[in-house]
């Protein structure tokens, strides 16, 4: 478990967004949130410590809440989940050498494309899918090295948003 103190994150996030602070400011995007800049830490850590191969892919998931991104929006009383995994994708020698941001743009690009047609294409796969667990991306089964040892996927996701006080059964 890691555990980070609200001064820690917001340092992990101010340092994201340092060195693409004058391209917030002049393209009007949004600065990196919090789960993107310590996404990307982890994600650039976690590579360093698996000592990936400099020239080896590594994939980030991030779960998704699609609720909002259908049109129509799901109902505001719809029970369910409503998430999906969003790949993305990296060099491993590149998060090693490159600034903090390198990594949460890969993650906040992956989030944005998360659009209707985006859902509904993920859902129209998985449907068609007669058996679901070929889905799985984190095996390390044959991975000689040990369990985890060089895998280079990792998943992550925050339940920040997850109201659970607001279930009533």
């Amino acid at each position: 478990m890691l555990k980070l103190s609200k001064d820690q994150i917001e340092q992990i996030k101010n340092k994201a967004n340092y060195q693409d602070l004058m391209i917030h400011k002049t393209s009007n995007q949004s600065p990196f949130s919090r789960f993107v800049a310590v996404s990307a830490h982890i994600w650039k850590c976690l590579s360093k410590a698996r000592m990936h191969n400099p020239a080896q892919e590594t994939v980030l998931y991030v779960t998704v809440d699609f609720r909002s991104r259908l049109k129509p929006p799901l109902p505001g009383r719809y029970f369910g989940n409503a998430v999906l995994p969003v790949p993305a994708r990296a060099i491993a020698g590149d998060l090693q050498s490159r600034p903090p941001s390198y990594a949460s743009s890969k993650i906040k690009e992956a989030i944005e494309n998360v659009t209707d047609e985006y859902v509904r294409s993920y859902l129209v796969c998985m449907k068609d899918m007669p058996e679901v667990s070929s889905s799985r991306h984190f095996h390390t089964v044959g991975c000689p090295q040990g369990l985890c040892f060089g895998n280079p996927n990792l998943l992550i996701t925050s339940w920040g948003g997850l109201d659970v006080y607001k279930v009533n059964f």
